[in-house]
């Protein structure tokens, strides 16, 4: 199986709406995946079929949400609310379902943490609705009842990142799928990553040392250099504080920028506490997990969070642009 990214359920779902349609199926979940189990020595025997439901029932619900939406003019705001919140719920079931799959892994690689998957889940989602509430007194349209579509969106598209969050990062019985383009995003704060890297002092080249505290001394170097790239990521997002204050002052005359500047501070701090424990998890729920795992999974999330942003303002979101080009020397 290659390497799949979470956009492929955009397409599975529309492929299985289709099929459903002819054969009078209507659960996204009845997808017959490939057959067999994934067979690793170090972790559960996870059926591939998990994985393929997942994408299927997370692709059939971005579907009917793209299909709705087409049809229902901006205008409708409660009907477009409706829409959102049948997306979130949808979504949400999705990753519910593979919970216990993720638990099962758990048992094997890391134990102590194989109860703490729903608090994990429920972690994330509460602080991404924190940070969605905040950023919608940021939106133009913060006082007008439409805005309640456009928050709801907010919270189903953090779902949509915890669904990419388990693909990415997660043993599901089949092949993992790519995080987001860090390196194209975030080209400074690659830097400074690869700037790490190459400084790692990893002491002698192991031909006098045990190979396992060799082993372990790199995987923590390269967790230490991940997590200079996540915090990084997350400092860029706080760069984009003055911008979102300045809108919900404009919106609220009645706010001090400070305090306002305070909270999304305080929102955004909690933020990555919180879904550091999704981290936690996701990056032991795999056979090859570990520390450097979960600061791979910080770093998403960070970017997953910066997209966030862009969803309720687009002007503080990551840029799509390249970096200019440097100008040549004379």
């Amino acid at each position: 199986m290659t390497m799949l990214r979470i956009t492929a359920a955009l397409l599975l779902g529309l492929s299985l709406t289709a099929c459903d349609e002819e054969q009078g199926r209507n659960e996204p979940g009845g997808l017959a995946g490939p057959g067999g189990k994934a067979d690793d020595a170090d972790g559960a025997e996870l059926d591939p079929e998990i994985q393929m439901t997942h994408l299927a029932a997370v692709g059939a619900c971005e579907a009917t949400a793209r299909r709705q939406r087409e049809n229902t003019s901006a205008l409708r705001y409660a009907e477009r609310t409706e829409i959102e919140e049948s997306r979130l719920r949808c979504i949400s079931d999705a990753n519910d379902g593979v919970r216990s799959a993720l638990a099962a892994t758990l048992q094997i690689t890391a134990p102590e943490l194989a109860d703490d998957v729903d608090d994990a889940f429920n972690e994330w989602r509460t602080e991404h609705g924190r940070l969605c509430g905040a950023l919608v007194e940021a939106h133009e349209l913060a006082v007008e009842k439409s805005i309640s579509a456009v928050e709801v969106g907010c919270a189903a598209e953090a779902e949509l990142r915890l669904a990419e969050a388990v693909e990415a990062f997660a043993d599901l019985g089949g092949a993992r799928a790519s995080g987001p383009d860090i390196a194209s995003r975030y080209e400074t704060c690659h830097q400074l990553y690869e700037t790490a890297i190459a400084d790692l002092d990893l002491g002698p080249d192991g031909s006098a040392e045990d190979p396992g505290v060799v082993e372990a001394a790199r995987e923590q170097a390269e967790a230490d250099a991940q997590q200079v790239l996540a915090d990084c990521i997350e400092d860029e997002l706080e760069e984009a504080i003055p911008v979102l204050s300045e809108r919900v002052v404009e919106t609220y005359p009645g706010r001090e920028e400070a305090q306002v500047n305070e909270a999304f501070a305080r929102t955004l701090d909690s933020g990555s506490e919180g879904i550091g424990q999704v981290c936690d998890v996701l990056g032991y729920s795999t056979p090859d997990g570990g520390p450097v795992r979960i600061q791979e999974c910080r770093t998403a999330a960070a970017s997953w969070r910066h997209e966030l942003m862009g969803y309720i303002v687009p002007e503080v979101g990551p840029s799509t642009e390249p970096a200019p080009a440097e100008p040549e020397g004379e």
